[in-house]
């Protein structure tokens, strides 16, 4: 779910004449609050390089990414050199002229664009690799840093550590604070992303078979095939099947986002069996021998018989536990 702010007129009567359409001068937002991070580096550090790896992996994935990310042009003497911007939304390479007396005004001016147009979007990432301009943009858009019903837009910038009272002014105890390191990027991004993550990754494929049972449910694709635990009896699922059976494994997949259990049962067993493929090499037999020399703990989830005698050490995720 998102928000809808009234930084851009929400809540103005549209008139007849454009067809009910906002107009260009009023249009709504719709992720107001934004979610930020910023990578906290020593002075002339280069962090420029860590973040446009970062963001554009993120892209290659299929989430959405805005923003530009500045060269490093550190050690000039000019100040008069030009601007070197990476658009991470495009991928391309452009350089900017520096207006004397108003170094930064080109620079804010293509970040302010950049996040109106991702806050419209409500793109899953927004990379400003220099904060003084992240923080001017934010707040010419009142983009605020704050919760609300909406979990925001997640912003990520940098600073030098000895700028860091700027930062804390600017964000407050809502901001986080990272590590200039790749790992510390990902453990900000998190793993509440997974499902989106692997959803973007199936492919647009037929649908062969949707078979549902009381417990169960199976779909499988040219490539593989899926199952996911229904966690109810599947009454209000069962008319939409023959509807499902004509989407493409991505639209089932998509269901994974969903707050119905049952239709998101649909989208992990569409995920399933984009992932789960027939072609995978593996040995025949019980599956779980194969963890038996593993030094590290060996999480099952859900229980079966026999399980303790194959992994007697094995920790396992059980939604019943008993004996």
């Amino acid at each position: 779910m998102t928000a809808v702010s009234s930084t851009f007129g929400s809540g103005a009567v549209v008139p007849p004449q454009w067809g009910g359409q906002a107009s260009p001068f009023m249009e709504p937002t719709k992720a107001p609050w934004v979610k930020p991070g910023v990578v906290v580096h020593d002075p002339g550090q280069p962090v420029d390089g860590l973040l446009a790896e970062f963001a554009l992996t993120i892209r290659s994935r299929g989430f959405q990414v805005a923003g530009f990310v500045q060269g490093n042009h550190h050690g000039h003497a000019d100040k008069t050199q030009p601007i070197e911007l990476l658009d991470l939304a495009s991928g391309q390479r452009s350089t900017m002229e520096r207006e004397a007396g108003l170094n930064d005004l080109p620079w804010f001016t293509a970040t302010q664009s950049s996040l109106r147009q991702a806050m419209k979007n409500d793109a899953d990432l927004m990379v400003v690799s220099r904060f003084s301009a992240l923080e001017k943009a934010s707040t010419e858009l009142k983009a605020r840093v704050e919760d609300g019903i909406s979990d925001g837009m997640p912003v990520l910038t940098s600073i030098a550590s000895s700028c860091l009272g700027k930062w804390r002014a600017f964000a407050g105890p809502r901001g986080t604070m990272i590590e200039p390191e790749l790992d510390a990027l990902w453990r900000w991004w998190g793993a509440d992303r997974l499902y989106r993550d692997l959803t973007l990754g199936v492919a647009h494929s037929e649908v062969l078979r949707l078979i549902c049972g009381p417990r169960w449910l199976m779909i499988e694709g040219p490539d593989g095939a899926g199952l996911a635990y229904l966690p109810k009896f599947p009454k209000s699922l069962l008319p939409r099947l023959d509807a499902m059976r004509q989407m493409s494994l991505r639209q089932l997949a998509e269901y994974s986002q969903s707050w119905d259990p049952l239709e998101m049962a649909v989208g992990i067993a569409a995920i399933n069996a984009h992932y789960n493929r027939f072609d995978l090499a593996a040995t025949r037999g019980n599956g779980t021998r194969a963890f038996q020399g593993e030094n590290g703990r060996v999480i099952v989830v859900g229980a079966f018989p026999g399980l303790k005698a194959t992994l007697p050490n094995a920790l396992v995720i059980e939604s019943e536990p008993r004996d």
